[in-house]
Formats: C-alpha cells, sequence, structure tokens
C-alpha cells in the first residue's frame, strides 16, 4: 500500500506518521497514568511524511471491515465519508485550541460512553471498557507462563509461540548474548525517567512468537519481566527487519537525521516506546506492546 500511495497525488503538509493506521490498531489502552483511553498503537513503521497516507490507510480499513461485515457499497461510502468528515471537524478543533491543550488531549472511555446514541451502546461500550481494564500483564502471566525449576517459563504454543532451539551451549551463548544487547539497546532510547523504571525489572525468559502476514519479515519475541519486588510483567515485543516504507522514502528523496522517538499507547507496565534512527529512511525500528 505504501508503493500505491507514493503514485497518488498527495498533500505538502507532511507529519509524523503513524505509518499502520488501520481499523484493528485502535482500541482502548491505559495511558502512563493509568487512565483507560481510546486511540491507536503499533507505531514501528511510524516516518514523517504527507498527513493524507494515514487518513487513506484507515479509510481503505474501514472499507474492508464494512465489506466483510456484508455492508452494502452504499453504506460503505458513507461510512468513508463520516470518517473523513470526523477527521475534518477534529482538525478545524485542534487548530483553535491552544499547544497545550492540543499536546495533552485524550479520547478517555468517559467520552465514548457520551458519545453513544442509545442506552443499549452504551452499555456494549461499558462492557468493552470493563474488560479492558481487566487485560494486564498478571492476567496474561497466568495464562501463558508456568513455573519450571523454580523459574518462570513463558509456555510454548508451536507453531506460534516457542522458545529458540540452540544445539549447543556456545549457540546458546550468542543467542543470549543478542537478546541482551537488544535490551540494552532498547533501553537507551528511554527518557530517564522510563529508563529508571525500566531498570527495576530484569528479563527471566524470551519466546519466539510468529507474526501475522502483515509483519512478515520482522523478529518478534514474547519477554517476561520480573521486578526487585512481588509483580512480574509479561510483555510482547517487535523488532522490524526494514519497514516497507524505507523504499518508498528513499525513492521520494526524502532524508531523516537524528532520532524519531515515539510514544505506544499500547504500553503500559513497563512504559515503553517505538525507536527508529536513520539517514533518508528508517534502518531500525523496534516495538514493545506489553499489557499492564
Amino acid at each position: 500500500m505504501a508503493y500505491d500511495l507514493s503514485k497518488l497525488p498527495r498533500s505538502d503538509i507532511n507529519v509524523q506518521l503513524g505509518g499502520d493506521a488501520h481499523l484493528a490498531n485502535f482500541g482502548l489502552f491505559a495511558s502512563p497514568e493509568r487512565r483507560i483511553i481510546f486511540g491507536p498503537n503499533d507505531f514501528d513503521e511510524t516516518l514523517p511524511g504527507p498527513f493524507d497516507w494515514d487518513v487513506r490507510r484507515l479509510a481503505t480499513s474501514f472499507v474492508i471491515a464494512a465489506r466483510e461485515r456484508g455492508f452494502t457499497s452504499g453504506d460503505q461510502r458513507k461510512i468513508v465519508r463520516r470518517l473523513c468528515e470526523t477527521f475534518r471537524q477534529r482538525m478545524i478543533e485542534f487548530s483553535q485550541m491552544d499547544t497545550l491543550d492540543v499536546w495533552y488531549y485524550q479520547f478517555k472511555a468517559s467520552d465514548m460512553l457520551a458519545l453513544a446514541d442509545s442506552d443499549e451502546e452504551r452499555k456494549r461500550e461499558q462492557t468493552v471498557i470493563d474488560k479492558a481494564k481487566l487485560q494486564s500483564s498478571r492476567s496474561l502471566m497466568t495464562r501463558q507462563t508456568e513455573m519450571v525449576n523454580g523459574k518462570l517459563r513463558i509456555v510454548d504454543v508451536p507453531p506460534l509461540v516457542y522458545h529458540m532451539p540452540t544445539s549447543t551451549p556456545k549457540e546458546r551463548k550468542q543467542y543470549d548474548s543478542m537478546i541482551r544487547r537488544f535490551f540494552a539497546d532498547y533501553r537507551l532510547t528511554l527518557p530517564d525517567d522510563r529508563r529508571a523504571l525500566f531498570d527495576r525489572y530484569e528479563l527471566v525468559d524470551v519466546a519466539v512468537r510468529v507474526v501475522g502476514i502483515g509483519s512478515v519479515g520482522t523478529r518478534c519475541y514474547e519477554h517476561s519481566l520480573s521486578p526487585m519486588v512481588r509483580v512480574r510483567s509479561f510483555c510482547n515485543s517487535r523488532k522490524r527487519a526494514r519497514p516497507c516504507w524505507k523504499i518508498i522514502f528513499r525513492a521520494a528523496l526524502i532524508r531523516i537525521t537524528g532520532n524519531v522517538l515515539c510514544m505506544d499507547s499500547a504500553c503500559f507496565n513497563p512504559p515503553a516506546i517505538s525507536f527508529s534512527a536513520g539517514r533518508a529512511c528508517i534502518t531500525r525500528a523496534t516495538t514493545f506492546t506489553c499489557a499492564n
């Protein structure tokens, strides 16, 4: 899709794109302040670019979802028009707001309930919100880990989740060293306050997770962290090998210098970010997402 978008007319207004702004990447998450908010996640393809690329990506996903649900062509068009109208209206509102108010704006779960058209719809949304509150690292730990020889171990669910096979102690040592370097590099991308929190945890176990079709070509891991006090955390981490945007923007001669740091609203305990560093293109991007 990135290739298709690069060939279409586009705006000269560049923003920090989400890069993968489709319907399934929106949901309810806990903010660092522990509030339940609605918003996007999955920023491992974030990159500066025309703002309309994200809007077109989102509109396309709405069409696909409506088509899969059996909506008529006329209703599909109405849905996309409503989406674009809402986006336009919100941009007008944001343009009239104070800069700090825009920066700190959050669409909270309570805002969702206030927009409900009926008591029935409000009840359904409340059920979804209540379910989201139950999703935490603790609930994941009980389902996806087990105690083996006194140590917490991620449960293998082949072929989707498995521990990296190593045939010799040397291979095992090399693999462990690679994982440790990976976490050390990630740690350096964190702001000081989040690095202080991250340092309170130690790595307990790592397993390979097979990615979905949209992430083919990436390495994905699940890992468990143990703090110096009671509660453990369970996280899903992904390291992208080569984002598809790279080729497009190299062709467009868009140059990027320095580091791009982007908060991932899906990460809450420990808080985490998406990191990319590059010149002329993204050369490395890492996304950590974890419940609670």
